[in-house]
């Protein structure tokens, strides 16, 4: 009967430490998703900034272009 109970005893310290460690796993799961999911959407706010300095960037040249065309054909015309 006490080699049974000191089974018992260590298989409930088993399974005490088994949830414990599967507890810990769950935690550590969802800071990684929790972590994942900032991580997308940092990334997404990125590509939507980059996206923009895009756009700006192609204003800016289409804007020089016009500027530089219309310098050309007034120093053109002044000669």
């Amino acid at each position: 009967v006490e080699r049974l109970r000191r089974e018992l005893s260590e298989v409930e310290e088993s399974r005490d430490s088994g949830r414990k460690e599967l507890i810990e796993a769950h935690r550590e799961l969802r800071d990684c998703l929790q972590d994942r999911d900032a991580h997308r959407r940092e990334s997404l706010e990125l590509k939507r900034a980059l996206g923009d300095v895009v756009r700006e960037k192609e204003a800016i040249q289409a804007s020089n272009h016009e500027l530089r065309t219309t310098v050309k054909r007034a120093e053109f015309e002044n000669n």
